[in-house]
């Protein structure tokens, strides 16, 4: 095993950061702060200190909205998406190690970046219905529903799919 630090994964970035993003966009409707810095960066010479500091807010609430996302990965895991056992004691196997980390990169993190996306543009949804005139009725924001829905369901799938990856990896039964 490698003494050094694994290299940042690109897909943590998208996890949080394209979230994080729909939130803060979301925050410019009920914070006159984040709106000045959503409004400022449309003027060239504050666009770095505003840009650097939109990225690390929605970073930030990136990682919140990854929070919540938990509370609907239990949702599904009550209503039928099945998740097995793990026996940790298989990590010592290395091909097991790669196999794990191979299924949380190429389905998990799917999983993740779906399931926080419905979550941000459901926030998104509620901020500009609550905070506006809600003039927001438009086909754009029908758009927007249906987009937080199908990736509900989009979140559902892979997790499902990553639990049956990772089940087959260790060759456990159902909980």
């Amino acid at each position: 095993m490698k003494d050094s630090i694994p290299p940042l994964s690109f897909s943590l970035f998208i996890v949080y950061l394209i979230p994080g993003l729909i939130g803060f966009y979301a925050m410019g409707y009920i914070s006159p702060t984040a709106k000045y810095f959503l409004d400022s960066i449309t003027v060239k010479e504050s666009v770095l200190g505003s840009g650097v500091i939109i990225l690390v807010s929605s970073t930030g609430i990136g990682l919140v909205i990854s929070a919540m996302r938990g509370f609907l990965d239990i949702f599904h895991e009550s209503t039928g998406v099945e998740k097995h056992e793990i026996d940790f004691g298989r990590f010592a196997d290395s091909s097991i190690r790669e196999a794990y980390k191979n299924a949380v990169d190429n389905t998990f993190r799917l999983s993740q970046t779906y399931g926080n996306m419905a979550i941000g543009i459901t926030i998104l949804i509620a901020c500009a219905y609550f905070f506006t005139d809600n003039s927001i009725f438009t086909w754009f924001f029908l758009f927007l529903v249906y987009t937080a829905v199908f990736l509900f369901y989009c979140h559902r799938v892979y997790l499902q799919h990553t639990y049956d990856i990772i089940g087959r990896i260790f060759n456990s039964e159902h909980q």
